[in-house]
């Protein structure tokens, strides 16, 4: 796995551990479907892995984003726990708003 990759999946699978012990479980919506919540975040890791190379071209970055962006628009599912909360809340934006 290249640099860029092993962070990134390491925080995602971090973070889908602690969603999916407590539901599958900011300004993000709460009440989101486990079925939409676990396809958005399929959607990182299908992007964080076709990364070509050690770190991801602009190209590939602005996609690793908007899949970031996408999870925090569908949101949790009901249930998390607040810290579970807080971490996903953490991981979208400080993703999303990387530059």
């Amino acid at each position: 796995m290249t640099s860029i990759k092993r962070p990134l999946a390491a925080a995602g699978a971090a973070v889908l551990m602690g969603l999916t012990l407590t539901a599958c479980g900011g300004s993000s919506p709460t009440d989101a479907s486990k079925d939409d919540f676990c396809g958005s975040f399929k959607d990182i890791v299908s992007t964080t892995t076709s990364v070509k190379g050690d770190e991801p071209n602009e190209d590939e970055w602005k996609k690793i984003q908007k899949s970031y962006e996408d999870l925090g628009e569908v949101g949790t599912p009901e249930g998390i726990g607040d810290d579970e909360r807080k971490g996903f809340e953490a991981m979208v934006d400080a993703i999303s708003g990387l530059d």
